[in-house]
């Protein structure tokens, strides 16, 4: 299986670029790419609903009530760490977007009037030897893409195209078809409204 090593050389070849032996090699190569790793790979798992990734749990639901807007509030996992809810169910069991992802110092919450929720989720998996192919193969691209000004001098944008398109395509590499909503909650458009990790906004579908 790929290790992590393995998955940077991987966009290094892709950019022509000398390959590294060891995560902590001196080289530039190498500590550009250990800087970026782990960003990257919470990126691109949020990307997109991976099997490998995917975990459903039952949400603990927290004594405390939130100060305003909502009844009821959930604790999400930390361990793995939440990169991106897909899905929500509700205490009638059907879905709904009725929440919004927040946070406090103990890590994330998922805040709702329903008393209770089951979510299906994106986990923060850093074990490369359970990376599906696909992943592997997207998670390369993409950093080649970010790799590919401090490594060749100049940025083509080839590879930042090429990692959006092998996103799009993810569903049929992963033998799935990626997850949409149904429409059960009339009252809540399904508008995109993820906020990704870096945006510090707020959102119903979040990484926290």
């Amino acid at each position: 299986m790929a290790s992590k090593v393995d998955l940077i050389n991987r966009a290094l070849t892709k950019l022509n670029a000398k390959r590294i032996t060891s995560i902590n090699d001196s080289g530039k190569n190498a500590v550009d790419a250990k800087t970026v790793y782990d960003g990257i790979l919470e990126e691109v798992l949020a990307s997109f609903a991976w099997n490998f990734a995917t975990r459903r749990v039952s949400l603990a639901r927290l004594a405390a009530a939130p100060l305003y807007g909502y009844d009821f509030q959930f604790r999400l996992p930390s361990l793995p760490k939440v990169m991106r809810v897909w899905e929500a169910i509700t205490d009638n069991e059907t879905r709904t977007k009725s929440y919004v992802i927040e946070g406090d110092d103990e890590g994330g919450l998922l805040l709702t009037n329903f008393t209770a929720m089951d979510i299906k989720y994106t986990a923060l998996i850093v074990d490369t030897e359970r990376f599906s192919p696909w992943f592997i193969e997207v998670f390369a691209t993409r950093l080649a893409d970010e790799l590919e000004y401090s490594v060749i001098g100049k940025k083509t944008g080839k590879w930042g195209q090429e990692y959006l398109f092998k996103v799009q395509i993810a569903g049929v590499q992963e033998g799935q078809q990626g997850e949409d909503y149904v429409a059960d909650d009339r009252k809540h458009p399904l508008e995109d409204d993820w906020v990704g990790i870096r945006s510090g906004g707020e959102g119903r579908i979040i990484g926290v």
